[in-house]
């Protein structure tokens, strides 16, 4: 009974969830790579059967790999789970992510 947010902060995305019944929005932690380093996504996806948490990322490559990313919904921290581009051009665009 939990709704998970993410917000841009600079170089970096917050992670935040947003109880059902009291509709406070608590910051969980500021997402980070499992490799180091902050991390920005776009969209968000839970994934109910398994318990698990990802994000898309899509900002041009500058500061890394482009794709979709595995997060730990109690820290924050991320680990790439499929690469979409590594290059500093991007040809993607994902605004957001769901999961069936």
């Amino acid at each position: 009974r939990r709704l998970f947010a993410i917000t841009t902060n600079g170089t970096k995305s917050d992670l935040y969830t947003i109880a059902y019944d009291t509709l406070i929005a608590t910051k969980v932690a500021d997402l980070t790579r499992n490799t180091g380093g902050n991390l920005t996504l776009s969209g968000l996806a839970w994934d109910s059967q398994r318990g698990r948490l990802y994000g898309v990322r899509d900002l041009g490559g500058s500061s890394g790999a482009e794709g979709l990313w595995e997060i730990d919904p109690a820290t924050g921290v991320s680990t790439l789970v499929v690469e979409f581009e590594p290059t500093t051009t991007s040809n993607f665009f994902i605004g957001g992510v769901d999961y069936d």
